[in-house]
């Protein structure tokens, strides 16, 4: 009987600690979604506020684009929402209250690109219509110019010219 009693204070201690400390934080959760109201699994969510002891706490959504905090003591925070590609989304002053279980969801909002594109320099024209030497030479190349010229004068039909220079035959064969 002794022991019986005994092991109902026990476990009576065991549930009114288990209560208290129930009591005295509150839940904070939520689920995130994107514009189109898609769920966006993993966000970014962080908590922040004076009345979290060691600093802000962070969390990720899952699959079904949801988190969780589970022990917050009672107070006003600022919730942010961030996730590459989307604008990140902050909600300030939210209040937890002991006992109670607050339902943040959010809505985020595609992203912009940050940042500076510059293009520098001129296009240049290049004649389609005319297969002059000229034209050839006005592209630049950063290397070694080859040309084919297919005109006759100082040149064999087929010769090629590799900076300046004329070959007549390429791996010791002729052109045709």
């Amino acid at each position: 009987m002794k022991l019986r009693a005994l092991s109902c204070l026990v476990a009576w201690g065991l549930f009114s600690t288990a209560l208290i400390a129930q009591q005295l934080t509150g839940t904070m959760s939520g689920v995130v979604k994107d514009s189109q109201g898609a769920v966006r699994r993993g966000v970014t969510v962080t908590v922040s506020g004076d009345a979290l002891v060691g600093g802000a706490r962070t969390a990720v959504t899952g699959e079904k684009g949801t988190y969780q905090f589970a022990t917050l003591p009672p107070g006003t925070f600022n919730v942010k929402f961030e996730l590459s590609g989307f604008k990140t989304l902050k909600r300030e002053g939210v209040t937890i209250q002991a006992a109670l279980k607050t339902g943040v969801d959010a809505a985020m909002g595609m992203g912009t690109f940050q940042g500076t594109v510059t293009v520098s320099g001129e296009a240049r024209t290049i004649d389609t219509t005319t297969a002059a030497e000229t034209s050839i030479d006005a592209i630049p190349t950063g290397g070694i110019v080859l040309t084919l010229d297919p005109r006759e004068g100082d040149f064999e039909v087929g010769d090629v010219r590799i900076d300046g220079k004329t070959i007549t035959g390429v791996g010791g064969q002729r052109p045709r």
